[in-house]
C-alpha cells in the first residue's frame, strides 16, 4: 500500500506538457495564431487569445502575449512569453531613432518550451531577457501588433508589413 502510494505521488509530481504545439496546429488556426513577421528561415506567430492587458494608465501601458517562434531550418518551435511596456510620450518616429527603446517600447522575454515542427516536445531550461531590439525587428512587429489588437490603432509604423 504505501509503495502504490508512494509511486502514485512520484507520477503526479512529473511535469506533463499538455499544451504541446505543431506547426500544422498553427498553420490550421489563423484566427488564433496570428503570423505578425517572417523570412526565409523563420516565422512569428502570436496567440491571440493570449493577449492580456495589464496595464492601462495613459501614457504607460503594458501588454502580455505568448508567441511562438517557428524555425524551419532547426525544425522547432520556441514559445515565449513577452511582456510588453509602452510610454507613449516617447512615440514620435523619426528615422535617427534606431532601437525600439528610443520608441517607449519594452520587452521582456521569457522562453519557456521547444517542440519540434511535429508537436514532438524537447527539454529545454527556461530562460529571460529583455530585448532592446532594432525598430521593425519581428520583435517590434509583435508590439506593434499587440497595441493594435488591444487599442485598434498602430504603436508606430508598419513598414511595408501587410501580415496584420
Amino acid at each position: 500500500m504505501k509503495r502504490s502510494f508512494l509511486f502514485f505521488f512520484l507520477l503526479l509530481s512529473i511535469p506533463f506538457h499538455t499544451s504541446a504545439i505543431s506547426l500544422q496546429e498553427i498553420q490550421n488556426n489563423p484566427q488564433k495564431y496570428q503570423m505578425v513577421a517572417q523570412d526565409s528561415k523563420y516565422a512569428l506567430f502570436v496567440d491571440s487569445d493570449s493577449i492580456e492587458s495589464l496595464r492601462y494608465s495613459p501614457p504607460y501601458y503594458t501588454l502580455k502575449c505568448t508567441a511562438y517562434l517557428v524555425n524551419y531550418l532547426r525544425g522547432r518551435i520556441l514559445s515565449s512569453t513577452k511582456n510588453i511596456s509602452y510610454d507613449i510620450s516617447y512615440r514620435d518616429f523619426n528615422h535617427r531613432k534606431r532601437k525600439i527603446s528610443e520608441l517607449g517600447i519594452y520587452i521582456s522575454n521569457h522562453y519557456e518550451d521547444i517542440w519540434s515542427l511535429n508537436g514532438n516536445y524537447h527539454l529545454y531550461e527556461p530562460k529571460s531577457d529583455n530585448s532592446d531590439c532594432d525598430i521593425n525587428s519581428p520583435v517590434y512587429q509583435v508590439a506593434n501588433y499587440l497595441f493594435y489588437k488591444t487599442y485598434n490603432e498602430y504603436y508606430g509604423p508598419q513598414f511595408g508589413n501587410t501580415l496584420y
